[in-house]
């Protein structure tokens, strides 16, 4: 499955920004995960598994996996070449690699001063260059947004848009989860496994991240 074949390596940061961007948003992962196995957690979490399998005209709309950043359009997958294309680079070693039907998670992209992670998937039957798969997750967080217009489709934008205004665009979630001491709420629409959107906001309600995943489950 693609699950037991995900390649992971942890990528070096090219500056001390990058570095201590990769230590926050660390220490931020391992302290909810410590918040929610507490007993005396302050979490509201609420998964709606039961969704209808039927496609509703706001489930459509969150899976169209597009987004643009300064007036700049992409989606997922793409093939690496349209990042760069539009002057994008790998925060990497250049000649890292990706075997056969596998992909790298972990791994990151630049451009000025953002820096999003990314999945970098190889669906053929050899051996690549990571510039030469497909990017098939992207994840944009608040140290991305700082001076740059982010956006999921057309109206949803990062630093503005509210979580009302996402549940209003797209309907209800499928899970959603707050972390009442932190003031961090989390938002996810699935589709599949490994087909989902999600959403972060902070204590305000307003958006401060997104993560596209679109990638097959067998390849």
């Amino acid at each position: 499955s693609a699950a037991s074949d995900v390649y992971k390596r942890q990528k070096k940061r090219r500056n001390i920004m990058n570095k201590l961007k990769k230590i926050s948003i660390l220490f931020a992962a391992v302290l909810s995960l410590t918040m929610l196995a507490s007993c005396g957690s302050d979490s509201k979490d609420t998964n709606k598994s039961d969704k209808s399998d039927s496609s509703t005209a706001e489930d459509k709309a969150v899976f169209g996996f597009k987004f643009t950043v300064n007036g700049d359009e992409y989606a997922v997958p793409a093939p690496f070449k349209d990042f760069a294309d539009k002057g994008w680079e790998y925060d990497g070693e250049s000649d890292e690699k990706v075997p056969a039907h596998k992909y790298l998670i972990g791994a990151y992209i630049e451009k000025d001063d953002m820096d999003p992670s990314v999945y970098i998937m190889n669906d053929s039957d050899d051996e690549i260059n990571v510039t030469e798969g497909d990017i098939s997750c992207i994840g944009f967080d608040q140290f991305d947004m700082k001076n740059n217009e982010i956006k999921y489709g057309d109206n949803i934008t990062m630093g503005k848009t509210t979580l009302e205004e996402v549940k209003s665009a797209f309907g209800e979630p499928d899970y959603e989860n707050t972390l009442e001491d932190l003031g961090i709420t989390t938002i996810r629409y699935e589709k599949d496994i490994y087909i989902e959107v999600e959403f972060k906001f902070d204590e305000s309600g307003i958006l401060n991240g997104f993560t596209l995943t679109n990638q097959p489950t067998d390849f």
